[in-house]
């Protein structure tokens, strides 16, 4: 929740008047993969738009992932 706590800091004076927001997906057991994104502008992606196309660029299925996000 950290690392999405600092994601969210990017778009900080770009997003408003929407809140900053950032997520991260943390997918599989022992061979942990992640993924990432964050609210980038205004009228932009929403943050875990942006990080499940992270994920999918990375080949990183999200099925069964957890996703970490700094809103609600």
């Amino acid at each position: 929740m950290s690392q999405a706590l600092e994601l969210a800091r990017r778009g900080l004076g770009r997003v408003s008047p929407n809140p900053p927001v950032g997520a991260v997906l943390v997918a599989g057991g022992a061979d942990e993969r992640r993924a990432d994104g964050w609210h980038q502008f205004y009228g932009g992606n929403h943050a875990e738009v942006n990080c499940l196309e992270a994920a999918r660029e990375a080949g990183i299925d999200p099925r069964g992932a957890d996703l970490y996000v700094t809103l609600e």
